[in-house]
């Protein structure tokens, strides 16, 4: 009786504690939907849908919109864990017959500051508008705190993780899309400087 009664107790403890972390995703989740309504990002398609659009937008424009996230554990985690969950939105949402490139792109400020992942979107010509290959293995600091993030993040997920020095100099950006995207996406392996010159996680 007392063996199963501790079995019945352990499988109690461990369904609150899922109930939890189910509670904190769900309040994670409710309160950055506001940070992307402030930043009008909510509706992918609207934010993500003209077929010329080529750009890169920041999830959040102030730190002080993602401290929340202190009370749930490590933000930077966190925030590449929502970055990727927004990714797919966009990819999900946003419907054109030209194939696009999509990825989150991430620079960070200073070591002791917070990242900041972007959107980057580019709905057609994608090869003639980034021109040719020039994303490299990362071997920054950021770049390798990205790769461990994105493991931390979605575990089992494969993604390619590349950076980006030559668009602003003495900067480093660092970009993370699909390892193996569908057809309508372009494949983001395909601006690395070769096939040694990138890592995949998952």
């Amino acid at each position: 009786m007392e063996v199963q009664q501790w079995i019945d107790n352990k499988a109690k403890g461990v369904s609150q504690e899922s109930r939890v972390e189910s509670m904190s995703s769900d309040a994670i989740k409710a309160e950055f939907e506001r940070v992307l309504k402030a930043e009008h990002l909510a509706d992918a398609s609207s934010a993500f849908g003209d077929p010329e659009f080529f750009d890169e937008v920041p999830l959040y424009s102030r730190y002080q919109q993602v401290e929340f996230l202190e009370r749930h554990g490590d933000v930077n985690s966190l925030l590449m864990e929502l970055a990727l969950d927004y990714l797919d939105r966009v990819r999900s949402q946003v419907k054109l017959p030209s194939k696009r490139l999509i990825a989150v792109s991430v620079l960070r400020d200073s070591e002791d500051d917070y990242i900041v992942p972007y959107i980057f979107v580019c709905n057609r010509d994608v090869k003639a508008r980034l021109g040719g290959r020039f994303l490299l293995e990362p071997s920054s600091a950021l770049g390798k705190q990205i790769e461990a993030l994105v493991k931390q993040a979605k575990p089992g997920a494969s993604y390619n993780v590349f950076e980006d020095v030559r668009t602003v100099p003495n900067d480093v950006r660092v970009f993370v899309s699909y390892k193996s995207p569908s057809s309508e996406l372009e494949d983001i392996e395909t601006f690395s400087t070769g096939r040694q010159a990138h890592r995949h996680v998952g």
